[in-house]
C-alpha cells in the first residue's frame, strides 16, 4: 500500500510525496507475495514518478537515503528487473517441450551461478511467483499432478 501526500501539505517545492511502504524498499527489489498485482502496482507508481518524491519503504526516521529523487529511473529499474526475470523463466519452460518443474527452472535460469543456500531459497520463491503470474495471465499453465509448467 502507498500514500500519496498532497504537495502543498509537505514540501514548498510542489511536488506530491509517496510513501511507498514495501512496494519500494530503494534496494534491487521490493517485499511482495503476489508478483501480477505487484507489477501493477508498479505500472502505477510509474504514472505518477515523473515529478513525485518517493520516500521508501515505511521511512521511519526520514532521512535523505530514503527519499529517491528523480522516481522514475528505479521504478524504472525494479519494472525492467522483473521484466527480465520473467522472461528468462517463460524462456527456460519454452525450451522443453515437456515444460519445466521448478528444479529445472532454477538449473536454467539460476545453475550456474553458484548461490548460497539463502539465495537459493529466495530465487525458488522468486520461480513461485513469477510461474504464478505467468498462470494468471494465461502464459504457462500447470501440471499439478506432474509437478510440470508449460507453455499454454
Amino acid at each position: 500500500m502507498c500514500f500519496v501526500l498532497d504537495d502543498s501539505l509537505v514540501s514548498d517545492e510542489k511536488q506530491p510525496v509517496v510513501f511507498t511502504g514495501d512496494a519500494v524498499l530503494g534496494t534491487p527489489s521490493g517485499n511482495f507475495t503476489n508478483l501480477y498485482l505487484y507489477m501493477e502496482s508498479l505500472y502505477k507508481l510509474e504514472r505518477i514518478s515523473d515529478g513525485s518524491m518517493f520516500c521508501v519503504g515505511h521511512s521511519i526516521g526520514l532521512t535523505e537515503e530514503h527519499v529517491i529523487m528523480p522516481a522514475r529511473p528505479k521504478i524504472d529499474d525494479y519494472i525492467r528487473t522483473r521484466l527480465e526475470r520473467e522472461q528468462q523463466i517463460f524462456d527456460a519452460v519454452s525450451s522443453k517441450a515437456d515444460g519445466c518443474t521448478k528444479d529445472e527452472i532454477f538449473d536454467i535460469v539460476y545453475g550456474a551461478r553458484g548461490l548460497s543456500e539463502a539465495l537459493k531459497q529466495n530465487a525458488f520463491q522468486l520461480i513461485d511467483l513469477h510461474v504464478d503470474k505467468l498462470i494468471t495471465e494465461q502464459r504457462l499453465a500447470a501440471d499439478n499432478d506432474a509437478g510440470r509448467s508449460h507453455v499454454v
